[in-house]
């Protein structure tokens, strides 16, 4: 049995991929799914899916929010801030798994009805079947997920009664709830699937047209895979804006960043993996995707470092606003100028306001410049990684070239100071000498970088 949603739907590069998906994952879901579309429940079942996926990465250290000193002193860190935060995720969780299952009521899946018809036809035992006619309808594994939601709440309140919740404690917690969520089937199969065709499948005709003119097959899939990642990684931003402008509690949005920097870290794995081992590709390409993985670690890592660190903790809403806000921004405009950086890889003419046309012309310009600063960065790199003397005419040469066509983009204060790197690279008096204002000139673009990247929250 083949879902109708998957026979009906349309061929493009998306559909191509997640299709086969769709095949290999259970058909009761696909099915369960096509219902809660035709009640236009496909929204709280999507928020659903952030929350449990939220809370998943919420109870692992490395994916929270927190300073350099707490994170350096984590054994004896107290995270009574973190399950309180826990404790509201669970809520929106208990909600939406609500909504879902008064939208989901009724009807039955066809293949439950024949397992137990079959079931009490040959008077079967069979052990899995027992297991799985427990839970014989998605209904039956969201109440099962209720049931560990409502367990969790009442744990949690009376551990936030005390002073202090260490590190074993909260670890604990956090495998006791990704034990309950796979014991829930539905749910399970649920979450084991990272794409469906009815939230992620792109319809930009920018971005399908660079598909279509990629020449090898699994490029084209890897590329589409990519870009599948990081367009859902924008709808999860796009929840926390909708929460920002509706006024309601921010600091429960931190499971949500938790989520995105570990979604960050997959997805950085996957580009080095697809794009950057062994020697398929262009230059171009490789030299866009490093600098991809790149803003994805960095920026991710600024954002629960520097921009959230201590929210969980902090008392004026005003200033948890202002975080949650600067996060949002970062990451938004890291997450569109990775898209755009990978379209532009294969087709250098890919307008940003094509495939996002609420960019306006200053973020094209952060964005172009970004992209040459790297390009810079790099070529004084494979500079260094060279035995012989610098080439110091080729040097100035790409310098007068950025000079030319990106200078002017920088920040006005940057100019002199960016001024001064190639005066001394000219007077430099050996090539040890030139080397050391070489490695200054890298460390001084990656802070620009970093810098530019800002840009986007001040939209």
């Amino acid at each position: 049995m083949t879902s109708n949603l998957a026979v009906r739907a349309p061929k493009d590069a998306f559909s191509d991929f997640l299709l086969p998906r769709i095949a290999a994952g259970s058909e009761n879901l696909s099915a369960w799914i096509h219902q809660l579309q035709a009640r236009n429940g496909l929204e709280a079942l999507f928020e659903m899916e952030i929350w449990l996926r939220a809370l998943h990465s919420f109870f692992e250290p490395k994916h929270l929010p927190l300073a350099e000193s707490e994170r350096a002193e984590l054994a004896g860190h107290n995270f009574r801030p973190e399950i309180t935060t826990a404790r509201g995720g669970l809520e929106h969780c208990e909600r939406c798994c609500l909504e879902v299952i008064r939208l989901g009521h009724g009807g039955s899946l066809a293949f439950e009805s024949f397992l137990e018809r079959q079931l009490h036809k040959d008077g079967s035992h069979d052990y899995q079947i027992r297991k799985m006619l427990e839970q014989p309808t998605p209904a039956d594994s969201l109440s099962r997920l209720l049931d560990a939601v409502s367990d969790y709440q009442a744990c949690i309140d009376e551990l936030a009664a005390n002073s202090h919740v260490g590190l074993k404690l909260y670890l604990s917690i956090g495998r006791l709830y990704r034990r309950s969520v796979r014991d829930c089937r539905f749910v399970d199969m649920l979450l084991s699937q990272r794409f469906r065709l009815q939230h992620d499948r792109i319809e930009n005709p920018a971005v399908s047209a660079v598909l279509k003119a990629i020449p090898g097959q699994q490029q084209r899939r890897d590329v589409a895979l990519s870009l599948l990642h990081l367009f859902r990684y924008l709808k999860y931003i796009e929840y926390v804006n909708q929460e920002l402008m509706s006024d309601r509690a921010l600091r429960l949005m931190l499971p949500i960043f938790a989520l995105l920097h570990d979604e960050a870290e997959r997805v950085s794995d996957l580009l080095r993996g697809r794009f950057l081992k062994g020697r398929g590709g262009s230059a171009r390409l490789r030299r866009f995707v490093t600098l991809m993985v790149h803003s994805l670690r960095l920026e991710s890592r600024r954002v629960l470092d520097v921009e959230l660190a201590q929210v969980a903790r902090e008392p004026d809403p005003a200033v948890i606003y202002t975080r949650i806000e600067n996060a949002n921004g970062i990451l938004r405009n890291c997450f569109q100028s990775c898209i755009v950086s990978l379209l532009q890889a294969f087709d250098e003419s890919v307008d940003p306001k094509t495939v996002f046309p609420s960019m306006i012309e200053s973020q094209k310009h952060s964005h172009r410049l970004r992209q040459d600063l790297w390009h810079l960065r790099l070529v004084l790199k494979d500079q260094l990684g060279q035995r012989a003397e610098c080439n110091l005419p080729e040097l100035l040469g790409h310098l007068a070239a950025f000079r030319e066509s990106s200078l002017r983009h920088l920040m006005y204060r940057d100019w002199n100071e960016f001024e001064r790197f190639p005066e001394a690279l000219v007077t430099a008096g050996t090539d040890m000498e030139l080397r050391t204002h070489l490695r200054r000139f890298i460390s001084f673009l990656e802070i620009l970088i970093q810098e530019v990247s800002k840009r986007s929250v001040l939209q």
